[in-house]
């Protein structure tokens, strides 16, 4: 609780996760307040913040990634 990540907008796989000093910072509680589309969906891995609003639909697992709106994916993905 109380943590804080980097948001990233980086799209090169190498790069994902990586902090990014020139983005803004979010807490866990700014993150876990959008984890609906009304609000957009966000979810952190490793030290990134990404939406997947649009991706949620197209999604291989469906709406399964849903579990992780607004928190951590490494639960359901490690």
């Amino acid at each position: 609780p109380g943590g804080v990540v980097t948001a990233s907008s980086e799209r090169s796989p190498d790069s994902w996760g990586q902090v990014r000093p020139d983005l803004p910072w979010y807490t866990l509680a700014d993150i876990s307040s959008h984890s609906c589309k009304e609000n957009r969906i966000w979810v952190t891995f490793s030290h990134g913040v990404y939406d997947i609003t649009e991706f949620v639909e197209q999604h291989p697992g469906g709406e399964k990634i849903l579990m992780a709106a607004g928190g951590s994916l490494e639960p359901f993905w490690l």
